[in-house]
């Protein structure tokens, strides 16, 4: 996954800013917008944090399913591997 963006993502990108700041007449609105438009990056900042947490868990998961001891039965296998991360997450 490449860290930039697509030049359609730039261009949808900069077509929601031209709507965001369409019909602005004065500087309270603009500062509002403004405003708006930061929220929205501290939104975005907080989620990329969680998928990246969401993603770390989901990455060790799935090497504790690969790395299971052999004598576990299959029907047991997501039971140990959930309370291993319970475990670990306590």
């Amino acid at each position: 996954m490449s860290a930039f963006a697509s030049p359609w993502e730039v261009a949808a990108f900069f077509r929601w800013l031209a709507g965001s700041y369409r019909g602005i007449q004065n500087d309270r609105q603009l500062a509002h917008a403004s405003h708006d438009g930061k929220r929205k990056v501290v939104e975005i900042e907080q989620l990329q944090e969680r998928l990246a947490q969401n993603k770390a868990q989901l990455l060790v998961a799935i090497e504790r399913v690969r790395n299971r001891p052999e004598e576990l039965a299959c029907a047991d296998r997501p039971f140990q591997v959930l309370n291993q991360l319970r475990k670990k997450s306590a």
